[in-house]
């Protein structure tokens, strides 16, 4: 998510005066169609709360292990839809070893908190299969999980909107 949102949320003097003046990190990623069709998914924060209320409220089942995959309804996103949705400026690299190096000197100087171990996360794709969450949630499913991940995202920059 902070890819696509652009803040240099590292801890030097110059990424706090970026922060300051709202100056946005521009989303990078390698040249290839590939980069830009690989998907990804996210989960709501309302929509994990009341997954959390619903397993600690559940009897007996609430007393043991339950491993889930959680991720909101719907269909993934492509990275380049995140961009789009996220109004972010894309900057296309010549390869992941270059990608590696600017993500290693933004680092370096303390100006973002993504660190350069994070690149196989933002060129790869890791989608996860719900299927487990849904038949655990049942009929329940759509009132727990009611917001789709394109949803979900998308209010993740209404809020950063509402708040600025």
């Amino acid at each position: 998510m902070g890819a696509f949102r652009g803040t240099p949320n590292g801890k030097s003097e110059r990424a706090k005066r970026m922060r300051n003046k709202g100056t946005r990190l521009p989303c990078m990623l390698p040249r290839g169609q590939q980069y830009l069709d690989n998907r990804i998914q996210f989960i709501h924060v309302d929509d994990m709360a009341r997954l959390l209320r619903h397993i600690l409220q559940r009897e007996p089942e609430a007393r043991r292990l339950t491993v889930l995959n959680v991720a909101g309804r719907g269909e993934p996103l492509t990275f380049a839809k995140c961009i789009e949705m996220a109004h972010a400026k894309l900057v296309r690299v010549p390869g992941k070893w270059v990608m590696r190096q600017v993500l290693s000197l933004l680092w370096k100087y303390k100006i973002s908190a993504i660190p350069p171990q994070a690149l196989p996360y933002m060129t790869g794709e890791y989608i996860m299969n719900t299927d487990r969450l849904q038949r655990f949630l049942g009929p329940e499913y759509e009132d727990v999980i009611r917001y789709t991940i394109a949803d979900a995202f998308a209010d993740s920059f209404r809020r950063d909107t509402a708040a600025a």
